[in-house]
């Protein structure tokens, strides 16, 4: 009897953990999905400078709340995984460059926070990119969740490339008077909205050809 109640419990504890790491998983593709998706496209009119800086403020958000929840997901699982990847090193080197010259630089808060509408220079940026970089790797790594994800950052990459042509027409979606100019665009500016275009066609290119190589194979 006591050995049937320990299987039952040990049953119930492997249970009850699948499913709080199947509801943490999930989370993480929403999390994903949702930056993929908003990157591009969000901005807020109420802070000094709409565009880049609420980007950044996104995404510090939504990567440290899947930081937490890989912390959760460690306690859960028992263990710490990592991606072995050839970057790993180097972008830890870099977030260690960044670091040995924020603590060398005459203006430390600068270097730390970024100025004025150049907050991608700052150690803050680089952190955030490198821990966003690691908890995606480890936690985003089914094909179908991958694919999701391209495809979230393509049509915001869509989304934000529309405004840009639709506003050079001078056909604004948007009612506030402050969006009615032309190039206006939702990334911050036209030449942010091209590269984000380009970096998409990049990276559906790149899944369209993988895709034809399974095919072939």
């Amino acid at each position: 009897i006591f050995l049937s109640y320990i299987l039952v419990k040990s049953f119930k504890e492997d249970v009850m953990k699948e499913k709080y790491l199947a509801l943490v998983n999930q989370s993480f593709v929403y999390l994903t999905l949702s930056l993929a998706f908003l990157l591009p496209v969000f901005f807020v009119p109420v802070t000094t400078e709409y565009y880049e800086f609420n980007k950044l403020a996104l995404s510090a958000v939504i990567t440290a709340l899947m930081v937490v929840l890989w912390c959760v997901k460690m306690l859960i699982d028992g263990k710490f995984e990592i991606t072995k990847a050839p970057v790993n090193l180097p972008i830890l080197l870099l977030v260690a460059v960044y670091a040995i010259s924020t603590y060398l630089s005459i203006s430390k808060y600068t270097s730390v926070f970024g100025s004025y509408g150049r907050w991608n220079n700052s150690v803050i940026v680089a952190v955030i990119c490198a821990l966003l970089y690691f908890v995606v790797s480890v936690n985003i790594t089914s094909k179908d969740a991958i694919k999701k994800v391209i495809f979230a950052f393509a049509g915001g990459a869509t989304l934000s490339s529309l405004v840009v042509i639709l506003s050079y027409a001078q056909v604004y979606v948007i009612p506030a008077a402050f969006t009615h100019f032309r190039n206006f665009s939702l990334a911050g500016s036209a030449l942010a909205a091209s590269g984000i275009s380009a970096l998409a066609v990049i990276i559906l290119f790149s899944e369209l050809l993988g895709c034809k190589k399974m095919i072939a194979k």
